[in-house]
């Protein structure tokens, strides 16, 4: 037996001629908002989590981890591992010249801020505190001069 429909329920219809509800197999899925969301999600998020790790609440000791891995294969890939490596993949003979680019894993840059900072050129760092300098004189300049001019207008 089914679920009893709104004005058939409250007209006091008897059960058996009321129409079935077929119970929803699958989950709806998700609309609008909700859908970007998810696909949203899916391609960033998750992304950034990365080497088949799952997301926990923990994720600093997740990058510690990745960044540890990196360092280890930046220290092992050596020119001679290199070679060895290209050998097996590539046929013995070789009749013909191949270009080969191999891509090495970087250092993080958020484990030493120090590193960013020292990248930045001296020059743009002076140039940087001059402006604000400025900055702050000309907003000084102008509040002073709008104070007085309001003083002025009170006599």
């Amino acid at each position: 037996m089914g679920k009893v429909h709104g004005s058939l329920a409250r007209a006091g219809k008897v059960r058996e001629q009321t129409p079935k509800v077929v119970k929803q197999d699958k989950k709806k899925k998700p609309r609008g908002r909700a859908h970007k969301r998810m696909q949203y999600n899916r391609r960033f998020v998750t992304a950034v989590v990365g080497f088949g790790m799952k997301k926990s609440p923990n994720s600093s000791t997740k990058f510690l981890t990745t960044d540890e891995g990196r360092s280890k294969v930046r220290n092992s890939l050596t020119p001679v591992v290199a070679q060895l490596a290209l050998q097996k993949i590539l046929p013995f003979p070789c009749n013909e010249q191949y270009t080969v680019a191999i891509l090495m894993p970087q250092a993080s840059r958020l484990k030493s801020p120090k590193s960013f900072v020292r990248s930045m050129p001296i020059q743009y760092c002076r140039d940087a505190k001059i402006f604000a300098a400025i900055a702050d004189f000309a907003i000084l300049a102008l509040s002073l001069w709008k104070r007085s001019r309001s003083a002025l207008k009170s006599f």
